[in-house]
């Protein structure tokens, strides 16, 4: 991507592709590796707008103004319960099968990655987490806005999420990975050379 940087979906969709294609290269090159799947998540941005696929369990979060105004989908059969209204959107987190995913990275065949259909224009001030489900699972989307209205400071604020993933109740706590990425100015939507 860096050596050719792109701005549509088919991009994401290559650069997801590729890596399902090494970690298939990885699974067949070692015993050792045989069995081994990932969630990925991919953000980009041409300063003005974003896009972003997923597969697996991951998600993405888009804040503005200190509130979630989007989020993605991921790959579970909890997740799939609830595109079928066969369970209620609050009730994913603590399904059973909220970790037993229809596809992942180092899955053989082809991978349908959830990619989003058109660009999202950006503001000042926006914040993406890009999380794993040991995050999400374990955070409730209210208490990331009202901790984010609690604290200036963006470090102080992850930790207090942190905290609240390390109080829960749950025996084993999955990777509770997140990154969070502030928009702190936005390109004009001038015009510009195709896909560039």
């Amino acid at each position: 991507f860096m050596l050719h940087p792109r701005f549509n979906t088919e991009v994401i969709k290559e650069m997801i592709d590729y890596a399902n294609l090494k970690i298939r290269e990885k699974q067949e090159e070692t015993e050792r590796y045989s069995l081994m799947h990932a969630s990925l998540l991919v953000v980009i941005s041409n300063y003005n707008s974003f896009l972003y696929g997923n597969v697996g369990n991951t998600r993405l979060y888009h804040m503005r103004n200190g509130y979630i105004v989007s989020q993605s989908s991921d790959d579970s059969i909890a997740q799939l319960l609830v595109e079928e209204e066969a369970l209620n959107v609050n009730d994913i987190k603590f399904h059973r099968q909220r970790n037993d995913l229809l596809q992942a990275i180092g899955d053989f065949g082809k991978i349908k990655p959830n990619i989003i259909k058109s660009p999202v224009e950006l503001m000042e001030k926006d914040i993406f987490c890009l999380t794993t489900v040991g995050f999400w699972e374990n955070i409730d989307e209210h208490d990331m806005e009202n901790d984010l209205s609690r604290f200036e400071d963006k470090k102080q604020w992850l930790n207090s999420l942190e905290k609240r993933i390390l109080a829960s109740l749950r025996d084993n706590i999955e990777n509770y990975t997140i990154a969070q990425v502030e928009v702190q100015a936005v390109a004009s939507p001038e015009p510009m050379e195709k896909d560039r």
